[in-house]
């Protein structure tokens, strides 16, 4: 997978992965989001954003001071909890 390469599934769509300083995250469906929160591999919460992000088509993440590794970014809206894996590279 490349540095523009897109990871396309149900209700959002992350980009570029892996990642370096910002990481993009596309909303389908103009879902109203109520909190993003990033994990690392052993669970740990290492972001954590609450508040409503209305009409959010697209939400910019940084995560330039994240350790190289795998996390996963959540999103929930007032529906759905919808979850992505991605890595973070120097």
């Amino acid at each position: 997978m490349g540095i523009d390469d897109k990871i396309v599934t149900n209700g959002f769509t992350i980009y570029p992965n892996p990642v370096v300083n910002l990481l993009n995250l596309d909303i389908e469906n103009n879902a109203k989001v109520n909190r993003v929160q990033v994990t690392d591999m052993s669970g740990s919460i290492v972001m954590n954003v609450d508040g409503t992000i209305e009409d959010g088509k697209c939400i910019s993440i940084p995560v330039g001071y994240l350790d190289a590794g795998t996390y996963i970014v959540s999103v929930s809206t007032e529906e759905n909890v919808w979850h992505r894996k991605f890595i973070k590279t120097e």
